[in-house]
């Protein structure tokens, strides 16, 4: 019963994340870019290029990412809005690539979904609907993930906390 949950739980996220998100964001992108008389985005060379890199990067990222909660700490990302879906991670990860970021994950989302806007050349898309999604992002991790962080780790992601980088990566001291 738990492998079936576990293929189901990462198959829905995988089409939520780069099925779902994506295809609705360039729907309504490509709508709004009629219904603005928007043109598409110049330089589709340059785009492809970018967006093929952006997607590889963000791909890698989360599962990076995914690998680290499960070898570090023996669990699964698989809660959202309070609901825990699989067993969480049990300890605390700050290493691999959350020495870089909190939200690995996210981030990786974010450029996945970044490099998937410019295949489609929408201006709408890019310009108005991709800050609105990382707007909704950090407002959830803000207000939702952050604190039951803290709740759950206490003093240990508090100092984390202080020592890396929310969302984009940097280099740690």
């Amino acid at each position: 019963m738990f492998r079936l949950r576990l293929v189901l739980v990462y198959a829905g996220s995988i089409a939520l994340f780069l099925f779902l998100i994506p295809g609705a964001t360039i729907l309504a992108g490509r709508s709004l870019d009629r219904l603005l008389h928007w043109p598409s985005l110049p330089g589709r060379a340059l785009s492809w290029t970018l967006g093929a890199i952006l997607i590889l990067a963000g791909l890698s990222l989360v599962k990076a990412a995914w690998q680290s909660l499960w070898r570090l700490g023996h669990g699964h990302p698989q809660e959202a809005f309070g609901q825990q879906f699989l067993p969480a991670a049990q300890k605390l990860v700050i290493d691999g690539p959350y020495a870089y970021t909190r939200n690995p994950m996210v981030f990786g989302f974010l450029l996945n979904l970044l490099g998937i806007l410019l295949l489609f050349h929408s201006l709408s898309a890019l310009i108005l609907l991709y800050p609105l999604i990382c707007a909704v992002a950090v407002l959830y991790l803000k207000k939702v993930e952050e604190p039951r962080l803290v709740r759950r780790f206490g003093q240990d992601y508090l100092d984390y906390q202080k020592r890396v980088s929310f969302l984009i990566p940097r280099v740690p001291d």
